[in-house]
């Protein structure tokens, strides 16, 4: 087929026949609230008080900025599949000094059972951890500069094929 427009998001979905909710655990827009759009019921709770912001296309109420101190989110226990998944997050780093928790799934208490890190530090250094209770994947206990600048929203996904887990930025495999 040969069309003399672009085709919406919906036309091209329905075209290849594509559901891109198929397979989600959770997804997190922050469209004006912390729910959980996938249809899953994962909906986030959050604790004192990070403030709505804009997210990187400039839509009002649509990202959180957290004070680095004590706000975070709960998504609850969201444990993984033993095969492969995809976690995917932007985030707007502001010169941490100390390693801050992009995410963070999995505790002591569930013996690191499905268990991911994801954390920006000083001088763009990015470290990531895969565990599944009995072994942890890292990059290195420094974790790897992967030069992500200050306040400037980057792209960062963990894929993970059930052998090998890599660290994207900005759509480059950067470990």
């Amino acid at each position: 087929r040969i069309y003399n427009r672009d085709l919406n998001a919906t036309e091209i979905s329905n075209l290849a026949k594509f559901d891109p909710y198929k397979g989600l655990l959770a997804y997190y827009p922050f469209s004006g609230s912390p729910d959980d759009l996938s249809g899953n019921g994962r909906t986030t709770t959050v604790h004192s008080n990070p403030v709505k912001a804009n997210d990187r296309n400039a839509n009002n109420n649509s990202a959180y900025n957290f004070d680095g101190t004590d706000d975070y989110m709960n998504m609850g226990q969201v444990l993984f599949p033993n095969n492969a998944f995809t976690v995917s997050v932007w985030a707007q780093p502001t010169n941490p000094s100390q390693w801050k928790h992009i995410i963070e799934i999995g505790t002591v208490a569930n013996g690191y059972r499905g268990a991911l890190r994801l954390q920006l530090g000083e001088q763009g250094r990015t470290y990531f951890a895969l565990s599944d209770g009995t072994d942890a994947a890292t990059n290195g206990p420094a974790g790897k500069i992967t030069n992500w600048t200050n306040d400037v929203w980057t792209h960062f996904l963990i894929s993970y094929d059930g052998k090998q887990a890599i660290l994207y930025q900005n759509g480059v495999a950067v470990d």
